[in-house]
């Protein structure tokens, strides 16, 4: 895996579609960082970009997450 061929901090970026991924991700590799922009970027029929961050509580989640 690639949690222990390397010894710093591990950050991966792209493909995650949702908060599970992202909690996937941080339980399963045990990641520093996890980079996924088009998550909270939608371009709509428009052209106008909307931004939906996660809330405090789901943010705190994935914190806790990496805690342990």
């Amino acid at each position: 895996m690639a949690r222990q061929a390397v010894s710093g901090p591990l950050t991966f970026l792209g493909g995650a579609g949702d908060k599970k991924d992202l909690q996937s991700l941080i339980e399963t590799v045990g990641v520093t960082g996890a980079g996924a922009g088009s998550m909270f970027v939608f371009n709509g029929p428009y052209k106008a970009v909307l931004i939906s961050y996660l809330d405090k509580t789901e943010r705190s989640s994935l914190y806790e997450l990496r805690r342990q």
